[in-house]
Protein backbone atom coordinates (compact mmCIF):
# COMPACT_ATOMS: atom_id res chain seq x y z
CA UNK A 1 0.00 0.00 0.00
CA UNK A 2 0.98 3.55 -0.70
CA UNK A 3 -0.45 7.24 -0.93
CA UNK A 4 -0.68 8.83 -4.55
CA UNK A 5 -1.13 12.91 -4.76
CA UNK A 6 -3.95 13.98 -7.07
CA UNK A 7 -3.66 17.96 -7.98
CA UNK A 8 -5.72 19.88 -9.99
CA UNK A 9 -4.07 23.30 -10.37
CA UNK A 10 -5.94 26.33 -12.41
CA UNK A 11 -5.30 29.23 -14.12
CA UNK A 12 -7.10 32.23 -16.14
CA UNK A 13 -4.89 33.07 -19.41
CA UNK A 14 -6.83 34.93 -22.49
CA UNK A 15 -7.11 33.89 -25.72
CA UNK A 16 -7.49 35.78 -29.04
CA UNK A 17 -11.28 35.25 -30.25
CA UNK A 18 -10.99 34.14 -34.33
CA UNK A 19 -12.06 36.82 -37.05
CA UNK A 20 -15.22 36.17 -38.42
CA UNK A 21 -14.20 35.62 -42.18
CA UNK A 22 -15.04 38.63 -44.37
CA UNK A 23 -17.41 38.01 -47.58
CA UNK A 24 -15.57 37.78 -50.59
CA UNK A 25 -15.01 40.04 -53.08
CA UNK A 26 -17.24 39.53 -56.37
CA UNK A 27 -14.80 38.31 -59.53
CA UNK A 28 -14.60 41.06 -62.31
CA UNK A 29 -17.75 40.37 -65.23
CA UNK A 30 -20.68 39.07 -62.39
CA UNK A 31 -23.82 40.52 -62.25
CA UNK A 32 -22.84 42.38 -58.75
CA UNK A 33 -19.55 43.83 -60.48
CA UNK A 34 -22.41 45.30 -63.45
CA UNK A 35 -24.17 46.31 -60.93
CA UNK A 36 -22.08 48.55 -59.07
CA UNK A 37 -20.54 49.76 -62.51
CA UNK A 38 -24.19 51.24 -63.11
CA UNK A 39 -24.33 52.82 -59.70
CA UNK A 40 -24.21 56.51 -60.31
CA UNK A 41 -20.71 57.79 -58.24
CA UNK A 42 -21.98 59.32 -55.14
CA UNK A 43 -21.61 63.01 -55.32
CA UNK A 44 -19.44 64.83 -52.79
CA UNK A 45 -21.22 67.18 -50.51
CA UNK A 46 -20.21 71.13 -50.68
CA UNK A 47 -16.77 72.20 -49.38
CA UNK A 48 -15.74 68.68 -48.67
CA UNK A 49 -13.09 67.07 -50.44
CA UNK A 50 -13.98 63.22 -51.91
CA UNK A 51 -11.14 61.89 -50.38
CA UNK A 52 -11.77 63.21 -46.94
CA UNK A 53 -13.53 59.60 -45.69
CA UNK A 54 -9.94 58.12 -46.95
CA UNK A 55 -8.16 60.64 -45.30
CA UNK A 56 -10.57 59.97 -42.01
CA UNK A 57 -10.32 56.02 -42.67
CA UNK A 58 -6.11 56.53 -41.99
CA UNK A 59 -6.25 58.91 -39.28
CA UNK A 60 -8.29 56.20 -36.90
CA UNK A 61 -6.83 53.95 -34.48
CA UNK A 62 -6.42 50.37 -35.43
CA UNK A 63 -9.25 48.16 -33.31
CA UNK A 64 -7.61 46.03 -30.24
CA UNK A 65 -7.83 42.21 -31.01
CA UNK A 66 -10.96 41.07 -28.71
CA UNK A 67 -10.14 38.61 -26.21
CA UNK A 68 -11.65 36.21 -23.66
CA UNK A 69 -10.82 34.32 -20.71
CA UNK A 70 -10.17 30.88 -20.72
CA UNK A 71 -9.82 28.99 -17.13
CA UNK A 72 -6.78 26.07 -17.95
CA UNK A 73 -6.41 23.01 -15.73
CA UNK A 74 -3.08 21.33 -15.38
CA UNK A 75 -2.83 17.84 -13.09
CA UNK A 76 -0.24 16.95 -11.27
CA UNK A 77 0.24 13.38 -9.79
CA UNK A 78 2.66 12.35 -7.59
CA UNK A 79 3.72 9.36 -4.87
CA UNK A 80 3.37 10.67 -0.92
CA UNK A 81 6.44 10.78 0.99
CA UNK A 82 6.74 10.04 5.04
CA UNK A 83 5.19 13.45 5.68
CA UNK A 84 2.03 12.77 4.08
CA UNK A 85 1.41 9.54 5.72
CA UNK A 86 2.17 11.48 9.11
CA UNK A 87 -0.45 14.11 8.21
CA UNK A 88 -2.80 11.58 7.27
CA UNK A 89 -2.54 9.60 10.54
CA UNK A 90 -3.41 13.27 12.16
CA UNK A 91 -6.44 13.32 10.03
CA UNK A 92 -7.99 10.03 10.84
CA UNK A 93 -7.65 11.07 14.61
CA UNK A 94 -8.24 14.67 14.09
CA UNK A 95 -8.40 17.25 17.09
CA UNK A 96 -9.48 20.97 17.15
CA UNK A 97 -6.83 23.36 19.40
CA UNK A 98 -10.59 24.75 20.45
CA UNK A 99 -14.18 25.40 19.79
CA UNK A 100 -16.10 29.05 19.31
CA UNK A 101 -19.72 27.21 18.07
CA UNK A 102 -21.78 28.00 15.57
CA UNK A 103 -22.30 30.06 13.61
CA UNK A 104 -24.28 31.60 10.32
CA UNK A 105 -23.65 32.16 7.02
CA UNK A 106 -23.49 35.89 8.21
CA UNK A 107 -20.53 35.48 10.85
CA UNK A 108 -18.48 34.10 7.45
CA UNK A 109 -16.88 37.30 6.11
CA UNK A 110 -15.32 37.53 9.65
CA UNK A 111 -13.83 34.61 9.95
CA UNK A 112 -12.60 34.86 6.70
CA UNK A 113 -14.90 31.99 4.82
CA UNK A 114 -16.24 33.54 2.03
CA UNK A 115 -12.76 34.21 -0.72
CA UNK A 116 -9.95 31.64 -1.14
CA UNK A 117 -12.01 29.68 1.08
CA UNK A 118 -9.82 26.12 1.61
CA UNK A 119 -12.48 23.19 0.95
CA UNK A 120 -11.02 19.96 2.81
CA UNK A 121 -12.77 16.88 2.64
CA UNK A 122 -11.95 13.17 4.64
CA UNK A 123 -13.18 9.81 3.26
CA UNK A 124 -13.26 7.06 5.68
CA UNK A 125 -13.04 3.69 4.62
CA UNK A 126 -16.78 3.47 6.19
CA UNK A 127 -18.07 5.57 3.29
CA UNK A 128 -18.77 8.70 5.17
CA UNK A 129 -17.06 11.84 5.06
CA UNK A 130 -16.36 15.10 6.33
CA UNK A 131 -15.95 18.07 5.19
CA UNK A 132 -14.41 21.32 6.77
CA UNK A 133 -14.20 25.00 5.22
CA UNK A 134 -10.86 26.27 6.05
CA UNK A 135 -10.12 29.79 6.43
CA UNK A 136 -7.20 30.78 3.95
CA UNK A 137 -5.61 33.63 6.45
CA UNK A 138 -4.20 32.69 9.72
CA UNK A 139 -5.40 34.12 13.01
CA UNK A 140 -3.94 36.91 14.06
CA UNK A 141 -0.62 36.66 16.11
CA UNK A 142 -0.25 33.11 14.99
CA UNK A 143 -0.35 30.09 12.30
CA UNK A 144 -3.69 28.52 12.93
CA UNK A 145 -6.92 28.69 11.24
CA UNK A 146 -10.29 28.77 11.63
CA UNK A 147 -12.27 25.80 10.34
CA UNK A 148 -15.86 25.58 10.03
CA UNK A 149 -17.91 21.98 10.31
CA UNK A 150 -19.85 21.96 7.14
CA UNK A 151 -22.50 19.45 8.60
CA UNK A 152 -22.96 20.85 11.97
CA UNK A 153 -22.03 24.80 11.25
CA UNK A 154 -19.85 24.72 14.20
CA UNK A 155 -16.46 26.71 14.10
CA UNK A 156 -13.45 25.09 15.51
CA UNK A 157 -9.16 26.50 15.74
CA UNK A 158 -7.19 24.17 14.07
CA UNK A 159 -3.32 24.14 14.45
CA UNK A 160 -1.51 25.67 11.06
CA UNK A 161 0.57 22.32 10.57
CA UNK A 162 -2.46 20.05 9.98
CA UNK A 163 -3.33 22.70 6.67
CA UNK A 164 -0.23 25.18 5.65
CA UNK A 165 1.06 21.66 4.42
CA UNK A 166 -1.68 20.90 1.94
CA UNK A 167 -1.33 24.73 0.24
CA UNK A 168 1.75 23.51 -1.25
CA UNK A 169 0.74 19.65 -1.06
CA UNK A 170 3.55 18.55 -3.64
CA UNK A 171 6.83 20.15 -2.16
CA UNK A 172 5.44 19.55 1.69
CA UNK A 173 4.44 16.10 1.15
CA UNK A 174 6.04 14.13 -1.38
CA UNK A 175 9.36 12.11 -1.72
CA UNK A 176 11.57 13.29 0.42
CA UNK A 177 13.84 10.56 -0.67
CA UNK A 178 13.50 8.01 -4.14
CA UNK A 179 14.44 4.96 -2.06
CA UNK A 180 12.97 2.94 0.90
CA UNK A 181 16.42 1.87 2.56
CA UNK A 182 19.12 4.23 4.50
CA UNK A 183 22.51 4.13 2.52
CA UNK A 184 24.73 2.93 5.49
CA UNK A 185 23.05 -0.73 4.45
CA UNK A 186 24.73 -0.53 1.02
CA UNK A 187 27.48 -2.61 0.09
CA UNK A 188 27.50 -3.14 -2.96
CA UNK A 189 25.79 -2.08 -6.47
CA UNK A 190 25.17 -3.96 -9.49
CA UNK A 191 25.03 -1.74 -12.70
CA UNK A 192 23.34 -3.27 -15.97
CA UNK A 193 23.77 -2.01 -19.10
CA UNK A 194 23.33 -2.38 -22.94
CA UNK A 195 26.61 -2.58 -23.06
CA UNK A 196 27.44 -5.06 -19.99
CA UNK A 197 27.47 -5.30 -16.26
CA UNK A 198 29.80 -3.97 -13.54
CA UNK A 199 29.31 -4.79 -9.97
CA UNK A 200 30.59 -1.95 -8.30
CA UNK A 201 31.93 -2.60 -4.19
CA UNK A 202 31.33 -0.20 -1.28
CA UNK A 203 34.44 -0.04 1.52
CA UNK A 204 35.81 2.31 3.44
CA UNK A 205 39.21 4.04 4.56
CA UNK A 206 40.79 5.68 7.60
CA UNK A 207 42.97 8.49 7.72
CA UNK A 208 44.11 11.36 9.83
CA UNK A 209 40.74 13.61 8.84
CA UNK A 210 39.01 10.14 9.50
CA UNK A 211 36.93 7.72 8.25
CA UNK A 212 35.92 7.87 4.18
CA UNK A 213 33.52 5.96 2.46
CA UNK A 214 35.28 4.24 -1.34
CA UNK A 215 34.11 2.60 -4.30
CA UNK A 216 35.87 -0.20 -6.02
CA UNK A 217 35.05 -2.75 -9.08
CA UNK A 218 34.40 -6.19 -8.31
CA UNK A 219 37.61 -7.19 -9.80
CA UNK A 220 39.67 -4.76 -8.20
CA UNK A 221 38.33 -5.05 -4.75
CA UNK A 222 40.08 -2.71 -2.36
CA UNK A 223 41.59 -0.60 -4.98
CA UNK A 224 39.66 2.84 -4.69
CA UNK A 225 38.54 3.78 -7.79
CA UNK A 226 36.94 7.59 -7.33
CA UNK A 227 35.49 7.66 -10.86
CA UNK A 228 32.85 4.86 -9.86
CA UNK A 229 32.62 6.80 -6.53
CA UNK A 230 31.81 9.83 -8.35
CA UNK A 231 29.43 8.19 -10.78
CA UNK A 232 27.64 6.32 -7.80
CA UNK A 233 27.72 9.80 -6.13
CA UNK A 234 25.80 11.54 -8.91
CA UNK A 235 23.34 8.92 -9.34
CA UNK A 236 22.18 8.96 -5.87
CA UNK A 237 21.76 12.89 -6.12
CA UNK A 238 18.74 12.34 -9.19
CA UNK A 239 15.40 13.08 -7.85
CA UNK A 240 12.44 14.36 -9.93
CA UNK A 241 11.43 17.22 -10.50
CA UNK A 242 7.70 15.70 -11.23
CA UNK A 243 6.37 13.06 -12.41
CA UNK A 244 4.38 11.38 -15.71
CA UNK A 245 2.15 8.32 -14.30
CA UNK A 246 0.58 7.88 -18.24
CA UNK A 247 4.56 7.46 -19.40
CA UNK A 248 5.56 4.24 -19.96
CA UNK A 249 8.45 2.97 -19.97
CA UNK A 250 8.57 1.26 -23.31
CA UNK A 251 8.29 4.09 -25.15
CA UNK A 252 11.75 5.61 -23.89
CA UNK A 253 15.14 4.23 -24.38
CA UNK A 254 16.30 1.96 -20.85
CA UNK A 255 19.91 2.79 -20.69
CA UNK A 256 20.65 1.50 -16.74
CA UNK A 257 19.64 -0.23 -14.30
CA UNK A 258 21.24 0.00 -10.51
CA UNK A 259 20.65 -2.68 -7.95
CA UNK A 260 21.49 -1.92 -4.54
CA UNK A 261 22.91 -4.78 -2.02
CA UNK A 262 23.67 -5.09 1.55
CA UNK A 263 26.33 -6.91 2.69
CA UNK A 264 24.57 -10.49 2.29
CA UNK A 265 23.70 -9.46 -1.24
CA UNK A 266 20.16 -9.01 -0.52
CA UNK A 267 18.00 -6.52 -2.75
CA UNK A 268 17.56 -3.42 -1.08
CA UNK A 269 16.47 -0.90 -3.72
CA UNK A 270 16.53 -0.83 -7.64
CA UNK A 271 16.88 2.73 -9.88
CA UNK A 272 15.96 2.32 -13.67
CA UNK A 273 17.77 5.12 -15.91
CA UNK A 274 15.68 5.84 -19.16
CA UNK A 275 16.78 8.87 -22.08
CA UNK A 276 13.64 10.57 -24.15
CA UNK A 277 14.83 11.31 -27.25
CA UNK A 278 13.71 14.37 -29.32
CA UNK A 279 11.44 12.59 -31.54
CA UNK A 280 10.07 10.77 -28.57
CA UNK A 281 8.27 14.03 -27.42
CA UNK A 282 5.65 16.22 -28.60
CA UNK A 283 6.54 18.49 -31.54
CA UNK A 284 7.65 21.91 -30.45
CA UNK A 285 5.54 24.72 -31.03
CA UNK A 286 8.36 27.43 -30.91
CA UNK A 287 11.01 26.57 -34.14
CA UNK A 288 13.88 28.57 -31.35
CA UNK A 289 13.40 26.53 -28.36
CA UNK A 290 13.87 22.97 -30.38
CA UNK A 291 13.04 19.61 -28.04
CA UNK A 292 16.44 18.53 -26.04
CA UNK A 293 17.07 14.93 -24.52
CA UNK A 294 15.01 14.34 -21.08
CA UNK A 295 15.89 11.56 -18.30
CA UNK A 296 13.64 10.18 -16.17
CA UNK A 297 14.33 7.45 -13.15
CA UNK A 298 12.46 5.09 -11.98
CA UNK A 299 12.77 3.11 -8.35
CA UNK A 300 10.69 1.05 -6.04
CA UNK A 301 9.74 4.27 -3.95
CA UNK A 302 8.70 6.37 -6.77
CA UNK A 303 6.45 3.32 -8.82
CA UNK A 304 6.57 5.45 -12.13
CA UNK A 305 8.66 7.58 -14.22
CA UNK A 306 9.89 10.73 -12.79
CA UNK A 307 11.43 13.86 -14.74
CA UNK A 308 14.85 14.30 -13.86
CA UNK A 309 17.53 17.38 -14.28
CA UNK A 310 18.18 18.08 -17.75
CA UNK A 311 21.80 18.61 -17.19
CA UNK A 312 22.59 15.80 -14.64
CA UNK A 313 20.86 12.91 -16.58
CA UNK A 314 23.55 14.59 -19.16
CA UNK A 315 26.49 14.05 -17.06
CA UNK A 316 25.30 10.26 -15.82
CA UNK A 317 24.36 9.58 -19.28
CA UNK A 318 28.15 10.63 -19.91
CA UNK A 319 29.53 8.55 -17.94
CA UNK A 320 27.97 5.34 -18.81
CA UNK A 321 29.27 6.01 -22.35
CA UNK A 322 32.64 6.38 -20.70
CA UNK A 323 32.84 4.10 -18.19
CA UNK A 324 30.78 1.48 -19.14
CA UNK A 325 30.78 1.70 -23.32
CA UNK A 326 27.22 2.56 -23.93
CA UNK A 327 25.64 3.87 -26.96
CA UNK A 328 25.96 7.63 -26.90
CA UNK A 329 22.90 10.05 -27.73
CA UNK A 330 22.26 11.77 -31.04
CA UNK A 331 23.33 15.21 -30.40
CA UNK A 332 20.37 17.28 -29.60
CA UNK A 333 19.74 21.05 -32.28
CA UNK A 334 21.07 24.07 -31.05
CA UNK A 335 18.86 26.25 -29.00
CA UNK A 336 18.73 29.47 -31.33
CA UNK A 337 19.89 32.28 -28.98
CA UNK A 338 19.31 35.81 -30.02
CA UNK A 339 22.79 37.68 -30.06
CA UNK A 340 22.61 41.29 -27.84
CA UNK A 341 22.23 43.92 -29.41
CA UNK A 342 25.32 46.59 -29.56
CA UNK A 343 24.79 49.52 -27.39
CA UNK A 344 23.49 52.64 -28.74
CA UNK A 345 25.58 55.48 -29.35
CA UNK A 346 25.87 57.65 -25.96
CA UNK A 347 25.58 61.28 -25.53
CA UNK A 348 28.45 63.57 -24.91
CA UNK A 349 28.52 63.92 -21.20
CA UNK A 350 27.69 67.45 -20.45
CA UNK A 351 29.92 69.50 -17.73
CA UNK A 352 28.58 72.39 -15.79
CA UNK A 353 30.44 75.39 -16.67
CA UNK A 354 32.50 76.85 -13.38
CA UNK A 355 33.16 80.14 -12.72
CA UNK A 356 36.96 81.49 -12.98
CA UNK A 357 39.02 81.31 -10.31
CA UNK A 358 39.97 84.48 -8.57
CA UNK A 359 39.00 87.79 -9.78
CA UNK A 360 35.94 89.65 -10.22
Amino acid sequence: KYLWGHEDRSRVVKKKLDKPVEPAEPVEGTPADAAKDKAPAEEPKDGTPADASADEAKEEAPAEEETIEETVVTTHEYPIGTKGSDLLKEYEKLMALRKVGPITSDDFEKYDLQEKTLNLTVAFADGKQRTLLIASKSIYGGGDRYALDVQSNILYVLAGKLVKPLESAETSLGLDAVHTYKDEFVKSVEVKTTAGDKEILKGSTTDEKGQHTTWSSATSPGQNDTTLGTFIERVGKLKPAGYEPKLQAGDLIHIATLRYRDDKKQALGYLELYRQLPTMQEPSTDPKLPNQTQYYIKTEETRVLGKVGRLAGQQIDRDLVEFFGITPPPVDPEIEVEAPKPPGPTDPMELPVLPPMGGH
